[in-house]
C-alpha cells in the first residue's frame, strides 16, 4: 500500500526582536507565513563614458608670435651681451678715429698756410719741414711737355672757327670732283679721236691723254677722300668733346662715405681738375691727330692737280708742234683737239657736252686747287694755333688755373654745338651744288 504524501507544510520563520533599550526601535521581520516578495526586473542601462571636457588651446598666429617675440628677445640679448663684451674695443676706436680726423685737419690748415711760404726759393732751404712733399707745390711742367693747366675756351674756340672754315671750303670739292670725273670720261672719247687721227704725233698725245686721265681719276678720288676726311674729323671732334663734357660732370659728384669717413692722408689732388687737364690733353692729341691726317690727303690731292696742269701744258707743246694751226692756249688744247679732230661733227648732245667739258677742264682743275690750297693753308694756320696753344698751357700760368670748371663746361657744349650746326650747315649748301650740277646735264 503507497505510503499517501503529506502536504508539506511551509515552515516556519524566525524572527527575532532586538531589544537595543528603552527608546531602541524595534526592528520587524516580516511575517514568515506571508508570500515572499515578487521582484521585478529593473531595466539594464547602457553605460557610456563620461565625456570629458578639455580646455582649448593657443592658435598657430599666437605660437608664431611668441616664437617671434622670444627669437627677438634672445637676439637682442646676444647683441647687448657682444656690445658689452666690445665696448672697449669701440671706445679705443672711436678714441683713434676722432684723434685721427683732427690730426688731418690740423694738417690740412697747415699745408695750406705754409705752402706759400715753402715755394720762395730762399726761405724753403731755412725751414725743414719744407722738404717733405706735402708742403711742396705740384710741379709746373710735366715731361715732354704736356699741359699742366687747361683752356677749354680758347680750344674750342679754335675748333670752330678752323672747321667751320674747311666745311666751308669742302662745299665746292664735292661738286668739282664730279666735273672732274665727267671731264676724264670726255677725255676716254677724245683718246679715240686722237688714235684714228692723221697727227703725226699722235701716239704722243695719246699716251699724254692715258696719263691725264690716270690723274683726273686720282684728283676726283683725292678731292672725295679730302671731304669724307674732313666731315670725320668734325665728328671726331664733337664727340670727344661730349665724352669730356660727359666726364667732367661726373668727375663734380661728392666724394664717397668712406673718403668722408676715412680722411686718411691729405690730398691735393681734385679730381675734376684732374678731369679737365686729362679730357683736354686727350682733345688736343685728337685735333693733332686729325690735322695731319687732313694735310696728308690735300697735299695728295694738290699734286694730282699740278699734275693735271702739267699735262695739259704738255699736251699744248705737243699740238702746237705737230699743227701750227692748232694756237689755241693751253686750257682749251683738248676742246681744240675734239674740234679738230671731228668729234662734234655729229649732232648730238653727248659731243656738245663734251665740248664743253673739255673746254672747261682747266677751270674746274684750278678751281679744286684753289680750294684745296685754301684747305692746306687753313691746317697749317690750325698747327701753328695748336702748337702755340701746347707751348702755352704747359707752363704756369696764374689765370689759366683760375679758371672755373663751368667755364669749361660752357665752352664745350657750346663748341659741340657750333660744329654740329656747321657740318649740316654744309652738308646742305653741298646737296644744292650736286643738284645744281645734275640739273645742268639732265
Amino acid at each position: 500500500m503507497k505510503r499517501q504524501r503529506q502536504p508539506r507544510q511551509p515552515s516556519r520563520r524566525r524572527y527575532y526582536v532586538n531589544y537595543a533599550g528603552s527608546g531602541s526601535e524595534v526592528e520587524e521581520i516580516a511575517n514568515p507565513l506571508a508570500p515572499p516578495p515578487i521582484f521585478e526586473p529593473v531595466p539594464q542601462q547602457k553605460l557610456t563614458a563620461p565625456v570629458v571636457q578639455q580646455p582649448a588651446g593657443p592658435t598657430i598666429q599666437q605660437q608664431l608670435t611668441e616664437n617671434a617675440i622670444a627669437i627677438s628677445e634672445y637676439i637682442i640679448k646676444v647683441v647687448v651681451d657682444a656690445f658689452r663684451i666690445c665696448r672697449r674695443v669701440f671706445s679705443y676706436a672711436l678714441g683713434i678715429f676722432i684723434l685721427w680726423f683732427l690730426l688731418s685737419m690740423m694738417t690740412s690748415q697747415l699745408v695750406f698756410f705754409t705752402r706759400p711760404v715753402c715755394s720762395i726759393p730762399i726761405v724753403s732751404p731755412m725751414i725743414p719741414f719744407c722738404r717733405w712733399d706735402v708742403f711742396k707745390d705740384p710741379p709746373v711742367h710735366t715731361s715732354g711737355g704736356k699741359p699742366v693747366w687747361a683752356d677749354y675756351p680758347h680750344l674750342v674756340d679754335l675748333q670752330t672757327r678752323t672747321f667751320d672754315q674747311l666745311l666751308d671750303e669742302n662745299v665746292g670739292n664735292k661738286g668739282l670732283a664730279l666735273e672732274v670725273k665727267k671731264a676724264e670720261m670726255a677725255s676716254n672719247d677724245l683718246i679715240t679721236l686722237v688714235r684714228v687721227s692723221d697727227l703725226r704725233s699722235k701716239d704722243q698725245i695719246a699716251e699724254r691723254l692715258n696719263r691725264f686721265v690716270e690723274d683726273a681719276k686720282g684728283t676726283g678720288r683725292s678731292l672725295h677722300s679730302l671731304g669724307a676726311k674732313i666731315h670725320g674729323a668734325v665728328d671726331s671732334i664733337a664727340s670727344l668733346n661730349d665724352y669730356a663734357l660727359q666726364t667732367i660732370e661726373e668727375s663734380k659728384t661728392p666724394p664717397s662715405l668712406a673718403a668722408r669717413v676715412f680722411p686718411f692722408a691729405v690730398s691735393t689732388v681734385n679730381p675734376t681738375k684732374e678731369a679737365v687737364l686729362e679730357t683736354f690733353l686727350m682733345s688736343m692729341d685728337n685735333i693733332g691727330s686729325q690735322v695731319v691726317r687732313l694735310r696728308e690727303e690735300a697735299e695728295i690731292s694738290m699734286d694730282h692737280l699740278l699734275r693735271l696742269e702739267e699735262h695739259l701744258q704738255v699736251l699744248h707743246e705737243i699740238t702746237h708742234r705737230d699743227d701750227k694751226d692748232l694756237t689755241a692756249a693751253r686750257e682749251d688744247v683738248l676742246a681744240e683737239l675734239w674740234t679738230r679732230l671731228g668729234g662734234n661733227r655729229r649732232k648730238i648732245r653727248k659731243a656738245d657736252l663734251n665740248l664743253n667739258l673739255l673746254k672747261n677742264i682747266d677751270k674746274y682743275r684750278k678751281k679744286a686747287l684753289t680750294h684745296v690750297v685754301a684747305t692746306l693753308q687753313t691746317l697749317h694756320t690750325l698747327d701753328a694755333d695748336m702748337e702755340e696753344l701746347r707751348t702755352r698751357v704747359a707752363a704756369p700760368d696764374i689765370v689759366g688755373d683760375k679758371i672755373p670748371i663751368e667755364v669749361h663746361i660752357k665752352s664745350i657744349k657750346a663748341g659741340v654745338e657750333r660744329l654740329k650746326e656747321g657740318q649740316l650747315r654744309a652738308s646742305l649748301k653741298q646737296g644744292e651744288s650736286i643738284a645744281k650740277i645734275l640739273e645742268i646735264d639732265s
